[in-house]
């Protein structure tokens, strides 16, 4: 970080422009750390229609029944959140 350092004569401005740039750094720290998780959690989980299948002995040897479960939940979870179907409208 670059300071002006006749800023720290006055105590309100060195405090405000410390802020500022405590802030600044900390909005691309989390930005950074959001990445990372995102990355990590991409590339070792599990797809959901795997963990479905692994959780219930009855589709360990049906996958497509599986995958059709997740294609309902999934979407049928999107289409409520963005309102498209009247009754999730209720439910929320």
């Amino acid at each position: 970080m670059s300071w002006i350092q006749n800023l720290f004569l006055i105590p309100e401005e060195a405090k405000r422009e410390f802020d500022m740039k405590i802030g600044a750094q900390r909005r691309e720290l989390e930005r950074q750390f959001t990445e990372i998780a995102y990355d990590t959690i991409m590339r070792e989980s599990i797809p959901l229609q795997v963990a479905l299948a692994r959780a219930n002995p009855a589709m360990t040897a049906n996958s497509a029944m599986a995958e059709k479960i997740y294609i309902n939940s999934v979407f049928g979870a999107m289409v409520c959140f963005f309102g498209k179907v009247p009754a999730c409208q209720m439910l929320g």
